[in-house]
C-alpha cells in the first residue's frame, strides 16, 4: 500500500514538473522601444528560434496637417525587402520588413529605423507617437499572427529646426572740443580825432567722431539632399499585370484571394509586391525579378508569375477552342440537312 502511494506521488510530481516546464517553454516576450528621436528597436526572445522572416509594426504618428511622415530604415540592417505606408486620415504608419532569411540573426534585438517628419520646406517638425491597435504582426508560414508586445514609447518627439541668427553690436565714440571765441580790440586816435576800432574773432568748431563695429554670427541649417535613382529594365509584363498575376498566384496556392496588391522597387532592382486583405493586413510579400517574373514569397518558396498568367490564358484559349468546335459542329449538322433536302427533291 505504501509502495503504491509513493509511486502515485512520484507520478503526480513528475507531471507537475513537466507541466511547469511546458508552461515556461511557451511563454514569449516581445518589446518595441522608441526613443525621443523616433528610432525603433524590436526585441524578441523567440523570433530567432522561430526563424521569423517577415514582420509588420503599426504606430500612430500625429503631426501638423501639411507635414510629410516617412520612415528611414537602419542602413546597417541588411534586409531584402523593407517599406512603409502612412495614412493621413487615420495617422496610421505601417512598417514592414521581409527576407528569405530570418530577420533576427544571433541576437534578440533588431534595429528597425527612425520616423522622419518634415514640413513643406523640408525642415524637421515636432510629432507624437502613440500605440496603435495590433502594433506587431509576424508571418508564420504565410499566416498573419498578432503578437502581444510591450511598448516603450517616448511621449512626444520634437526635433528643433536650425534658424539663421544675426547679432549686431554698435559702439559709438564721441570726441567734443568746446567752442572758444577770443576777441581783441585795439583803439587808436588820430589828429583828425577819428576813432577806428579793429575786432579780431577766433572760432573753434566742435568735432564729433562716431565709430561703428558690427559683429555677425550666422548659423545655417544643413541642406537636405535627395537622391533619385532611375532604373530602366525590360519587364516581362506591366505593373498591373504583375499585380494581377500575384493575386491569382496567392489565391491558387492558399485558397484566399487578396483584396489588393501594391508594387514597389527595391534597391537591388527587384520588385516587391505586397498582398493585403480587405482590412489592410499583409498576407504575403513577393520578391520578383521584373525581367523574368520569377521570385519567392516571404517563406522562401518559388513564385512563377508568368506561369500563372499562361495558365490563365490557356484556360481562355481552351474555352475559345471548345466554343469554336461547337459552332463548327452546328454548322456541319445544318449543312447536312440542306444537302438531304436537295437530294430528296
Amino acid at each position: 500500500m505504501l509502495k503504491k502511494f509513493l509511486i502515485g506521488t512520484f507520478v503526480a510530481l513528475s507531471l507537475s514538473v513537466v507541466h511547469s516546464v511546458n508552461t515556461l517553454a511557451v511563454e514569449t516576450y516581445d518589446k518595441i522601444n522608441i526613443d525621443e528621436s523616433g528610432f525603433i528597436i524590436l526585441s524578441s526572445d523567440h523570433a530567432e528560434d522561430d526563424r521569423i522572416n517577415t514582420i509588420q509594426i503599426n504606430l500612430k504618428v500625429e503631426t501638423e496637417d501639411d507635414a510629410e511622415v516617412s520612415f528611414e530604415f537602419d542602413p546597417e540592417t541588411d534586409i531584402k525587402v523593407a517599406g512603409f505606408r502612412y495614412d493621413t486620415e487615420t495617422d496610421l504608419l505601417n512598417i514592414y520588413m521581409s527576407d528569405s532569411q530570418p530577420l533576427f540573426s544571433d541576437s534578440e534585438f533588431l534595429n528597425i529605423g527612425a520616423v522622419s517628419v518634415k514640413d513643406t520646406a523640408g525642415e524637421d517638425v515636432s510629432y507624437t507617437i502613440t500605440e496603435a491597435e495590433e502594433p506587431l504582426k509576424y508571418i508564420y508560414n504565410n499566416a498573419v499572427t498578432d503578437i502581444d508586445v510591450d511598448m516603450d514609447i517616448a511621449t512626444t518627439t520634437t526635433t528643433a529646426t536650425s534658424d539663421t541668427t544675426t547679432i549686431t553690436t554698435t559702439t559709438t565714440t564721441t570726441t567734443s572740443q568746446p567752442t572758444t571765441t577770443t576777441t581783441t580790440t585795439a583803439t587808436s586816435t588820430t589828429t583828425s580825432e577819428t576813432t577806428v576800432t579793429t575786432t579780431e574773432t577766433t572760432t573753434s568748431t566742435t568735432t564729433t567722431t562716431t565709430t561703428t563695429t558690427t559683429t555677425t554670427k550666422t548659423t545655417t541649417a544643413k541642406p537636405v539632399t535627395t537622391q533619385t535613382t532611375t532604373t530602366t529594365t525590360k519587364n516581362i509584363a506591366s505593373d498591373d499585370e504583375l499585380c494581377e498575376w500575384s493575386i491569382k498566384n496567392y489565391n491558387d496556392t492558399n485558397g484566399i484571394r487578396p483584396d489588393s496588391a501594391e508594387i514597389t522597387g527595391t534597391k537591388d532592382g527587384s520588385y516587391e509586391i505586397t498582398l493585403t486583405d480587405e482590412d489592410n493586413n499583409i498576407l504575403d510579400i513577393y520578391v520578383i525579378n521584373p525581367e523574368t517574373g520569377v521570385g519567392t514569397d516571404s517563406a522562401g518558396n518559388e513564385v512563377n508569375l508568368p506561369q500563372t498568367g499562361k495558365n490563365s490564358m490557356k484556360n481562355v484559349l481552351v474555352a475559345t477552342g471548345a466554343f469554336l468546335m461547337t459552332v463548327s459542329g452546328l454548322c456541319a449538322i445544318k449543312m447536312s440537312g440542306i444537302r438531304r433536302k436537295k437530294h430528296e427533291q
